[in-house]
């Protein structure tokens, strides 16, 4: 048995490796969810590979198979003062994780002040449009043994320009991702974006396959207060975060992106955050910068919440047993 599982890591490994040499730079389209999906992941340099939370269902679906107890997330923020950008999540445990773990999730991104201009130089907005796009998954993971994981997530996404004719589009994709434990407080994720049913449809008949994108990541605890994250993928960004804890009800957190923006040249984008845990409620904050613009710079917001286990104790049947 362990020499099949081991097989099956080499092929994951391989196949992974193959993405990467043979997949080029990764498109973005339609993809809201590169904005962020959890103030935590984006204090930490929008590391998710290897994330296991209820967040998984927007980033590694394999982060949900250890998810033993029903859990819900938000993220809220406004992109460049003016543009609300918003997400909601659950995690749905069957039998304390026994038969697995379900995961759902929703992002939205809606403004109404998209100006309309000629190619002309100087002209001024001959008028405006309103945009919206949405995103819904759908997980699923699973522990396969006591160290691999394994989960997928259907994704069905919409974007619309209201006032353009013939300019919203639709889409359905599947991703899907592991998870491995080679030794304590370590684990090392890979997934696999758009990896199936990649279609992307236009009001204007035409059709496109959304761009496959790999991604792997390592999460490693240093010390009980201390974990530290990296990921890289193959459109070639780089993501790097660290998370503090010096007491159970404060985490504070840092991160680095990386984003190239030619073949010799890379921006790095900031973000820093902390975090409060109380009984089962968690709020988190980061601040993000953007050093391609500016005013993209923002402020994000968590609150989630995860059932506490409920421990029953079997009553004694006879004073003796008192």
């Amino acid at each position: 048995m362990k020499g099949r599982i081991c097989l099956l890591l080499v092929c994951i490994f391989l196949l992974a490796i193959n993405c990467f040499l043979a997949l080029p730079v990764y498109s973005q389209s339609l993809d809201i969810s590169l904005i962020g999906y959890g103030a935590r992941g984006i204090a930490l340099g929008k590391t998710q590979a290897a994330l296991q939370n209820v967040g998984a269902v927007f980033a590694n679906p394999a982060g949900l198979a250890r998810v033993k107890n029903f859990s819900l997330t938000s993220l809220y923020t406004n992109l460049s003062e003016e543009v609300p950008y918003s997400m909601f999540g659950g995690a749905f445990p069957v039998k304390e994780g026994y038969y697995g773990c379900f995961g759902v999730g929703h992002l939205s991104i809606i403004t109404s002040n998209i100006f309309i201009t000629s190619s002309e130089v100087g002209s001024s907005p001959s008028s405006s449009t309103g945009y919206s796009g949405r995103m819904l998954s759908l997980s699923y993971a699973n522990d396969v043994t006591s160290y691999l994981d394994f989960g997928f997530t259907v994704k069905i996404f919409t974007e619309n320009f209201s006032s353009l004719q013939n300019s919203s589009a639709y889409g359905t994709s599947l991703d899907f991702g592991f998870l491995v434990y080679p030794k304590e407080k370590l684990a090392i994720g890979i997934m696999f974006q758009n990896f199936l049913f990649k279609q992307i449809v236009w009001a204007t008949g035409t059709h496109e396959e959304a761009p496959m994108n790999v991604k792997m990541g390592i999460n490693y605890e240093v010390r009980d207060d201390i974990t530290c994250l990296f990921d890289y993928d193959s459109s070639y960004y780089i993501h790097s975060g660290i998370e503090f804890r010096p007491t159970k009800l404060l985490s504070i957190r840092g991160g680095l992106e990386g984003i190239p923006i030619s073949a010799n040249e890379m921006v790095v984008n900031n973000s820093f955050g902390v975090g409060l845990s109380f009984n089962g409620f968690n709020f988190d904050y980061a601040y993000a910068t953007d050093s391609l613009l500016k005013m993209n710079s923002s402020h994000f917001f968590s609150l989630s919440f995860e059932v506490p286990q409920i421990i029953i104790e079997k009553a004694p049947s006879s004073f003796a047993e008192l």
